[in-house]
Parts: structure tokens; C-alpha cells; sequence
């Protein structure tokens, strides 16, 4: 895998590397040195993937609170619905 910073990869191209390094993984057919590497940069794309994750829900909470007429609050109840706020 060639050396990029992981804010160069899309989250989709992160997760395209990640199942390849998976399957590569899966395959078996490399030293365990080889693999252990595999492993790391894995873990690595793993690591962006949620950061990116975590960045886009970031972004979609702050755009609904900022369309919401009323204030609405941050966690969801049981059945997925966001309760109003007592004012």
C-alpha cells in the first residue's frame, strides 16, 4: 500500500482498502511479517474510516439543530424519534 495521509483518502476508498487488506489477510499467503503489516494498516483505515464517520455526524447533527424551529434533543428514544425540549 503505497503511503498516503489518510485525510487524502475518501471514506470510500479507505473502506475499497480495507476489504482488499481484508482479503489479502484472509488469503493467508504471505510471512507473518507481511501480515502484521497488513494488520497495522488496516487498523489504520479503520481508524480514518470512523474519524470520518464520526465527522459526517458531526455535520448532519449540527445541520438539523440549525434547521429545527424548536429545540430538539440530542439523543433518540427507543423508537428512533427525537423528543422536544421542555422550554
Amino acid at each position: 500500500m503505497e503511503q498516503e495521509t489518510g485525510d487524502e483518502l475518501s471514506f470510500e476508498d479507505a473502506i475499497a482498502r480495507l476489504e482488499e487488506t481484508v482479503a489479502r489477510l484472509e488469503d493467508g499467503d504471505m510471512s507473518i511479517e507481511e501480515m502484521v503489516t497488513r494488520f497495522e494498516e488496516g487498523m489504520a483505515l479503520v481508524r480514518l474510516c470512523y474519524r470520518k464517520l464520526e465527522a459526517a455526524q458531526v455535520r448532519v447533527e449540527r445541520l438539523a439543530r440549525e434547521d429545527m424551529p424548536f429545540p430538539v434533543s440530542g439523543d433518540a428514544s427507543s423508537d428512533g424519534e427525537a423528543r422536544l425540549l421542555d422550554r
